[in-house]
C-alpha cells in the first residue's frame, strides 16, 4: 500500500484513508458503549432509589401498624375503665 505510493503524500492519505477510517469507527464504539454505561448506571441508580424507596415505604407501614395496635389497646382500656 505504502510502497505502491507515488510520494510521501500519496502514502500518507492512504494511511489515513484506512486507518482514519478505522480510527473513526473505534470513536463511534466509544461514544456507544459510553452512552450504554451511563444508560446502565442511570438503571441501577434508579432501581437503588427504588428499592430505598420500597424499604421506606414497608418501614413506614410497619410503625403505622404499631401505633394502630398501640391506639386500639387505649382504645380497649379506656371502654374498660368507663364500663366499671
Amino acid at each position: 500500500m505504502i510502497e505502491d505510493a507515488d510520494d510521501v503524500a500519496t502514502a500518507y492519505a492512504r494511511l489515513h484513508r484506512r486507518y482514519g477510517a478505522v480510527g473513526g469507527e473505534a470513536a463511534v464504539l466509544r461514544f456507544h458503549y459510553a452512552q450504554e454505561a451511563r444508560m446502565h448506571a442511570a438503571q441501577r441508580r434508579a432501581s437503588a432509589a427504588h428499592e430505598r424507596s420500597a424499604g421506606a415505604y414497608l418501614a413506614l407501614l410497619e410503625r403505622m401498624r404499631d401505633e394502630i395496635a398501640v391506639r386500639e389497646e387505649r382504645i380497649r382500656r379506656l371502654e374498660e375503665a368507663s364500663r366499671r
